[in-house]
Protein backbone atom coordinates (compact mmCIF):
# COMPACT_ATOMS: atom_id res chain seq x y z
CA UNK A 1 0.00 0.00 0.00
CA UNK A 2 1.30 3.35 -0.50
CA UNK A 3 0.04 6.67 0.97
CA UNK A 4 -0.65 10.65 0.00
CA UNK A 5 -0.93 13.46 1.73
CA UNK A 6 -3.02 15.83 -0.73
CA UNK A 7 -3.59 19.77 -0.56
CA UNK A 8 -7.20 20.66 -1.94
CA UNK A 9 -8.75 23.81 -2.76
CA UNK A 10 -11.99 24.79 -3.45
CA UNK A 11 -13.98 23.07 -0.84
CA UNK A 12 -16.70 25.21 1.09
CA UNK A 13 -18.82 22.96 3.16
CA UNK A 14 -17.63 20.54 5.80
CA UNK A 15 -20.22 18.03 2.80
CA UNK A 16 -17.24 18.78 0.11
CA UNK A 17 -15.36 16.83 2.19
CA UNK A 18 -17.29 14.09 2.71
CA UNK A 19 -18.81 13.81 -0.73
CA UNK A 20 -14.50 13.58 -1.97
CA UNK A 21 -14.00 10.99 0.42
CA UNK A 22 -16.75 9.11 -0.53
CA UNK A 23 -15.98 9.36 -4.15
CA UNK A 24 -12.54 8.43 -3.70
CA UNK A 25 -13.56 5.64 -1.41
CA UNK A 26 -15.62 4.37 -4.77
CA UNK A 27 -12.28 4.70 -6.96
CA UNK A 28 -10.53 1.53 -7.78
CA UNK A 29 -7.56 0.70 -5.99
CA UNK A 30 -8.19 3.58 -3.27
CA UNK A 31 -8.38 1.74 -0.06
CA UNK A 32 -8.82 4.43 2.57
CA UNK A 33 -9.34 8.48 2.09
CA UNK A 34 -9.66 11.13 4.72
CA UNK A 35 -10.67 14.47 3.77
CA UNK A 36 -10.67 17.28 6.13
CA UNK A 37 -12.33 20.68 4.87
CA UNK A 38 -10.23 22.99 8.03
CA UNK A 39 -6.79 21.63 7.01
CA UNK A 40 -8.07 20.94 3.38
CA UNK A 41 -6.14 18.17 3.29
CA UNK A 42 -6.87 14.86 2.36
CA UNK A 43 -4.78 11.34 3.69
CA UNK A 44 -5.50 8.49 1.22
CA UNK A 45 -4.02 5.26 1.04
CA UNK A 46 -4.22 3.18 -2.52
CA UNK A 47 -2.83 0.18 -4.04
CA UNK A 48 -0.31 1.44 -6.82
CA UNK A 49 -0.49 -1.74 -8.74
CA UNK A 50 -3.94 -0.33 -9.22
CA UNK A 51 -4.01 3.33 -9.29
CA UNK A 52 -1.68 5.92 -9.65
CA UNK A 53 -1.46 9.81 -8.22
CA UNK A 54 -2.51 11.30 -11.41
CA UNK A 55 -5.63 9.22 -11.59
CA UNK A 56 -6.64 10.16 -8.03
CA UNK A 57 -6.04 14.09 -8.79
CA UNK A 58 -8.26 13.44 -12.02
CA UNK A 59 -10.68 11.98 -9.68
CA UNK A 60 -10.81 15.33 -7.54
CA UNK A 61 -10.88 17.61 -10.13
CA UNK A 62 -13.45 15.64 -11.88
CA UNK A 63 -15.32 17.31 -8.52
CA UNK A 64 -14.73 20.68 -9.39
CA UNK A 65 -11.54 21.14 -6.70
CA UNK A 66 -8.11 22.03 -7.08
CA UNK A 67 -5.20 19.59 -6.02
CA UNK A 68 -2.10 20.73 -4.61
CA UNK A 69 -2.72 24.14 -5.58
CA UNK A 70 0.43 26.69 -5.81
CA UNK A 71 0.54 29.93 -3.56
CA UNK A 72 -0.53 32.45 -6.42
CA UNK A 73 -3.62 30.02 -6.93
CA UNK A 74 -4.63 31.05 -3.82
CA UNK A 75 -3.78 34.28 -3.90
CA UNK A 76 -5.99 34.65 -6.91
CA UNK A 77 -8.94 32.82 -5.43
CA UNK A 78 -9.14 35.48 -2.81
CA UNK A 79 -8.64 37.84 -5.07
CA UNK A 80 -11.41 37.09 -7.48
CA UNK A 81 -14.29 36.04 -4.40
CA UNK A 82 -12.98 39.76 -3.06
CA UNK A 83 -14.45 41.01 -6.47
CA UNK A 84 -17.27 39.70 -6.87
CA UNK A 85 -18.26 40.30 -3.26
CA UNK A 86 -18.24 43.81 -3.67
CA UNK A 87 -20.00 43.67 -7.27
CA UNK A 88 -22.50 41.43 -5.37
CA UNK A 89 -23.01 43.48 -2.12
CA UNK A 90 -23.04 47.05 -4.72
CA UNK A 91 -25.99 44.93 -6.31
CA UNK A 92 -27.58 44.24 -3.36
CA UNK A 93 -28.18 47.44 -1.94
CA UNK A 94 -29.87 48.93 -5.31
CA UNK A 95 -32.65 46.20 -5.51
CA UNK A 96 -33.04 46.12 -2.10
CA UNK A 97 -33.42 50.16 -2.46
CA UNK A 98 -35.90 49.86 -5.62
CA UNK A 99 -37.68 47.14 -4.06
CA UNK A 100 -38.65 47.21 -0.25
CA UNK A 101 -41.57 49.56 0.99
CA UNK A 102 -40.69 52.79 3.02
CA UNK A 103 -37.04 52.27 0.74
CA UNK A 104 -38.75 52.19 -2.48
CA UNK A 105 -39.95 55.73 -2.19
CA UNK A 106 -36.90 57.48 -1.96
CA UNK A 107 -34.66 55.44 -4.20
CA UNK A 108 -34.34 56.92 -7.97
CA UNK A 109 -36.57 56.25 -10.68
CA UNK A 110 -34.29 54.28 -12.86
CA UNK A 111 -33.86 51.89 -9.57
CA UNK A 112 -38.08 51.36 -9.47
CA UNK A 113 -37.66 50.12 -12.43
CA UNK A 114 -38.30 45.97 -12.22
CA UNK A 115 -36.42 46.20 -15.62
CA UNK A 116 -33.38 47.44 -14.55
CA UNK A 117 -33.78 44.80 -11.57
CA UNK A 118 -33.53 42.45 -13.32
CA UNK A 119 -30.62 43.19 -15.38
CA UNK A 120 -28.72 44.19 -12.22
CA UNK A 121 -29.88 40.52 -10.87
CA UNK A 122 -28.85 38.66 -13.97
CA UNK A 123 -25.15 39.68 -12.98
CA UNK A 124 -25.38 38.83 -9.76
CA UNK A 125 -26.69 35.52 -10.71
CA UNK A 126 -24.84 34.82 -14.12
CA UNK A 127 -21.35 35.99 -13.26
CA UNK A 128 -20.99 36.20 -9.70
CA UNK A 129 -23.18 33.10 -8.46
CA UNK A 130 -21.82 31.09 -11.58
CA UNK A 131 -19.63 29.13 -9.31
CA UNK A 132 -22.56 27.58 -7.53
CA UNK A 133 -23.98 26.31 -10.78
CA UNK A 134 -20.68 24.31 -12.13
CA UNK A 135 -20.80 22.99 -8.74
CA UNK A 136 -23.71 21.74 -8.22
CA UNK A 137 -23.42 20.45 -12.31
CA UNK A 138 -20.66 18.45 -11.12
CA UNK A 139 -22.33 17.19 -8.15
CA UNK A 140 -25.29 16.08 -9.72
CA UNK A 141 -23.17 14.20 -12.27
CA UNK A 142 -22.24 11.84 -9.73
CA UNK A 143 -25.31 12.02 -7.84
CA UNK A 144 -24.83 14.07 -4.62
CA UNK A 145 -25.85 17.39 -3.51
CA UNK A 146 -23.57 20.05 -1.27
CA UNK A 147 -24.62 23.54 -0.10
CA UNK A 148 -23.87 25.23 -3.48
CA UNK A 149 -26.83 22.58 -4.43
CA UNK A 150 -29.25 24.52 -2.05
CA UNK A 151 -27.79 27.98 -2.83
CA UNK A 152 -28.07 27.77 -6.86
CA UNK A 153 -31.28 25.84 -6.08
CA UNK A 154 -32.55 28.84 -3.55
CA UNK A 155 -31.39 31.49 -5.84
CA UNK A 156 -32.37 30.32 -8.65
CA UNK A 157 -36.21 30.17 -7.69
CA UNK A 158 -36.45 33.57 -6.61
CA UNK A 159 -33.98 34.68 -9.42
CA UNK A 160 -36.85 32.95 -12.16
CA UNK A 161 -40.09 33.80 -10.58
CA UNK A 162 -38.95 36.98 -10.57
CA UNK A 163 -37.60 37.77 -14.26
CA UNK A 164 -41.14 36.13 -15.00
CA UNK A 165 -43.04 38.46 -12.76
CA UNK A 166 -41.06 41.61 -14.53
CA UNK A 167 -41.53 40.36 -17.88
CA UNK A 168 -44.89 38.81 -18.22
CA UNK A 169 -47.16 40.83 -15.34
CA UNK A 170 -50.36 39.94 -17.02
CA UNK A 171 -50.12 36.01 -16.08
CA UNK A 172 -49.87 36.96 -12.47
CA UNK A 173 -52.32 39.86 -12.90
CA UNK A 174 -54.64 38.02 -14.57
CA UNK A 175 -55.19 35.34 -11.43
CA UNK A 176 -55.51 38.51 -9.25
CA UNK A 177 -51.77 37.84 -8.13
CA UNK A 178 -49.62 40.95 -7.46
CA UNK A 179 -46.24 40.73 -9.61
CA UNK A 180 -43.74 40.79 -6.76
CA UNK A 181 -40.02 40.36 -7.36
CA UNK A 182 -37.48 38.95 -5.16
CA UNK A 183 -34.33 40.04 -7.19
CA UNK A 184 -32.99 41.56 -3.57
CA UNK A 185 -33.52 38.18 -1.77
CA UNK A 186 -31.59 36.11 -4.42
CA UNK A 187 -28.70 38.66 -4.34
CA UNK A 188 -28.28 39.20 -0.47
CA UNK A 189 -27.71 35.58 -0.62
CA UNK A 190 -24.89 35.43 -2.89
CA UNK A 191 -23.37 38.52 -1.64
CA UNK A 192 -23.54 36.59 1.76
CA UNK A 193 -22.26 33.55 0.72
CA UNK A 194 -19.58 35.27 -1.01
CA UNK A 195 -18.38 37.53 2.28
CA UNK A 196 -18.03 34.26 4.24
CA UNK A 197 -15.90 32.61 1.73
CA UNK A 198 -13.88 35.44 1.11
CA UNK A 199 -13.32 35.81 4.69
CA UNK A 200 -12.71 31.72 4.83
CA UNK A 201 -10.09 31.98 2.15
Amino acid sequence: MAKLNLSIAGMHCATCAVTIGKILRKTPGVVSAEVNYATEKAQIEYNPTQTTLEKISQVISGLGYLVNPAADAKAQEVKVLGQKFVVSAIISVLTLWGSIPGLRETAPLLLRNFSVQLLLASVTQLWVGWDFYTSTWMSLKNRIATMDTLIALGTSVAYVYSAAATLFPHLFMAKGLMASVYFDTAAIIIALILLGRFLEA
